[in-house]
């Protein structure tokens, strides 16, 4: 009878004993599992979804972090908007021209000059020409410098004209359908963004810069082509991306992410209305906006943040009822409501279809993704500098209807960073402290076992005598003992990872649901060298996990394997 059966059969024997050791064994090594695989697959969702293709997160003051997981991640609460002049620093002079002739201070100043030049042709037809004509037209030209060229609003952005901002991408946030997070945005959000540079020969051109000769230069391969640059990228599973306008659906448009699509049933030519500030559970449907947006398109399933999210078309998020800034003071509001009633503001709103004028725009954050150099970034720093130092603040003084409580503090943060200090602060001491948790219990199974095969010797006595007295030798009990601690751990071992799986792959839906990560049976615990550093190993943490509990459980069936070892034949033959 061979060592493993008569090991086996001494486990079977005292089957309830074994069943307690197994399962002591089995919930350490499953808490091991679970700890692991969740740390590794919430870090690589984290990481993953950090892959946006921008560098830098415009918002208002605060929380960094918040400002991080709310914008990236749509996690926390929405935070504080800021001025839409902030967005127009990053654009080029095309952009400005088109929402600064959409402002009331354009409008107003066309108003008046209309009237200066009505003035103008009817001192002309009375025949006051010559000097007269010529002081009011050149008062005409000062008017217009004075009050439109002299905002500096009909030139490029200050960062857009020193070159450092590559596209910028607006979002809004604060409403929800059902429990998903609403994001108004622009139709650039679902355009490709690199997230690797293209390589250039910076070096090579200021090396021909200062010598005009030529000299030997270092061969280096050739620059990849757009297509085979990494980069995020949006398909769709159905229809399209919205639009700015069209006749059709006017600025009411949106495209749902496959999560929200899968869940609510909903796909392209349906309509949507969401709530204002408050998920439909906790008594949005009372805060339920009239106007309904279109769907026109819905994503392919990306495992990131975009599939839990609405996405509309910012013109018409602006449109709606209490997203528009207001010009009037509190007062002026109730005295309006007072006399012609709340009627009178909606009926009014809803009549208007044109864009919102720009002072009465706010904006969550912004998207930036700074201009490369050499296949760097060197730019990103220096905007996040005149961001935080509030040197942007005076772009919100161009016009004379600025809101009256508007507040102009913002602040410009690097998402990926913000998000690693949440794992190096709190997850990971969190995940450490967890490890160490759950790396005793495995100690203290495995002394469970110590226990359980230490107390059943004085019952096995007379059973190694036996054996002995059949021919085997001290060696042979040893390993007997031996194998059986070991047969114990490894038994505990296997449940203990099925089972960890298993509880993992059954928590997916909620873990995704409440969390939005993406987590299956098949998951593993990334790289040991994540938790070990001085470990130069490419091997998933789980697969030390094996030979660390054979030891363990070869270490602990030492003693009892020595108490059996050291049995005398001849003292408990009889017994």
């Amino acid at each position: 009878m061979s060592v493993f059966w008569i090991a086996w059969k001494s486990i079977k024997h005292r089957g309830f004993a074994s069943f307690l050791t197994i399962i002591s064994m089995m919930l350490g090594v499953m808490l091991v599992v679970c700890v692991l695989t969740i740390h590794g697959v919430v870090k690589r969702s984290f990481s993953n979804n950090g892959e946006v293709g921008y560098d830098l997160i415009i918002g208002a003051k605060g929380g960094n972090l918040q400002l991080a997981l709310n914008s990236v991640y749509y996690l926390s609460q929405p935070v504080e908007t800021i001025p839409y002049e902030y967005l127009m620093e990053c654009e080029d002079q095309a952009f400005r021209e088109k929402e600064v002739k959409r402002s009331i201070h354009y409008r107003a100043h066309r108003g008046r000059s209309s009237v200066l030049e009505a003035i103008h042709e009817n001192l002309q037809l009375v025949g006051f020409g010559g000097p007269v004509a010529l002081a009011n037209e050149l008062s005409l030209d000062a008017f217009d410098d004075a009050g439109l060229v002299g905002t500096g609003m009909f030139e490029p952005g200050i960062f857009q004209d020193l070159g450092y901002v590559d596209w910028v991408i607006p979002i809004l946030l604060g409403d929800y359908f059902d429990e998903f997070r609403v994001v108004a945005t622009t139709s650039r959000f679902f355009d490709d963004r690199l997230l690797e540079f293209p390589e250039e020969d910076f070096f090579d051109l200021l090396q021909a810069e200062d010598d005009p000769q030529p000299s030997d230069v270092v061969e280096r391969d050739p620059p990849k082509p757009y297509e085979d640059l990494e980069k995020v990228t949006f398909s769709f599973a159905k229809g399209r991306a919205f639009v700015e306008y069209n006749e059709e659906n006017a600025y009411f448009e949106c495209v749902l992410g496959s999560r929200v699509a899968r869940e609510t049933g909903l796909t392209v030519g349906e309509s949507i209305q969401i709530t204002h500030g408050v998920p439909a559970s906790k008594g949005g449907d009372a805060a339920l906006h009239n106007q309904k947006f279109h769907v026109v398109g819905v994503l392919e399933a990306t495992g990131r943040p975009e599939d839990r999210a609405v996405y509309v078309n910012m013109e018409g998020f602006f449109l709606m009822n209490d997203h528009a800034t207001s010009l009037l003071t509190d007062e002026e509001y109730e005295q309006i409501i007072e006399e012609k009633g709340e009627a009178f503001i909606d009926q009014e709103f809803d009549q208007r279809r044109v864009p919102l004028p720009l002072e009465q725009r706010r904006i969550s954050a912004i998207l930036v993704a700074s201009a490369t150099l050499g296949g760097v970034n060197p730019y990103a720093g220096s905007i996040q500098k005149e961001v935080n130092k509030g040197r942007l603040e005076k772009s919100t003084q161009w016009t004379d209807y600025s809101p009256p409580r508007l507040q102009k503090a913002a602040s410009a943060i690097f998402p990926i960073a913000e998000i690693n200090k949440l794992f190096v602060y709190i997850v990971t001491p969190i995940q450490t402290v967890l490890l160490i948790l759950t790396f005793m219990i495995c100690l203290v199974s495995g002394i469970s076992i110590l226990v359980s095969i230490y107390n059943s010797m004085s019952d096995r006595r007379h059973e190694i005598a036996v054996m002995r007295a059949l021919g085997a030798n001290r060696r042979n009990i040893l390993m007997i003992i031996l194998t059986e601690s070991s047969m114990l751990g490894m038994l505990g071992l296997g449940m203990g990872w099925v089972f960890g799986h298993g509880i993992i792959g059954i928590s997916a839906p909620y873990v995704d649901s409440y969390a939005g990560v993406t987590v299956s049976f098949f998951d593993i615990a990334p790289p040991i060298s994540e938790y070990l550093p001085w470990v130069n190993s490419k091997l998933s943490a789980e697969f030390f996990l094996l030979p660390f509990i054979l030891v363990l459980t070869i270490l602990v069936g030492v003693i009892p394997a020595i108490s059996a070892y050291r049995t005398d034949v001849s003292q408990n033959l009889g017994k």
